[in-house]
């Protein structure tokens, strides 16, 4: 992106989300752009592996400068006193149900 003159701006500053050319990522006011943007601006903070655990678990910015999460036992996920439970996905199968039983029958 660039400013009136074609000269683009680059920024230092790892919260501002660019794209790649270090461009920072800005909305012109055009609503059909929403999408596309909110999609760069999550690719570029999962690049950069910064703000994880608040968009994981739906944090936001209120307008006193608090951030609010959806329920209080979020707090502990995302203070790091609980570790996330392992989510499976098509990548990564579920193990079958006797191979994760069969520990805990052992015992």
């Amino acid at each position: 992106m660039s400013d009136q003159n074609g000269a683009s701006e680059h920024t230092t500053d790892i919260y501002v989300p660019v794209d790649s050319s270090a461009t920072p990522i800005k909305w012109d006011g055009n609503p059909a752009k929403i999408a596309g943007i909110r999609f760069e601006c999550s690719q570029y903070y999962k690049r950069k592996g910064i703000f994880g655990p608040l968009l994981k678990h739906r944090a936001v910015l209120l307008g006193n400068g608090k951030i609010a999460v959806p329920h209080i036992n979020t707090v502990e996920f995302l203070l790091g006193n609980i570790a996330d439970p392992k989510t499976y996905d098509k990548a990564s199968e579920q193990p079958t149900t006797a191979s994760s039983v069969a520990p805990r029958i052992a015992r």
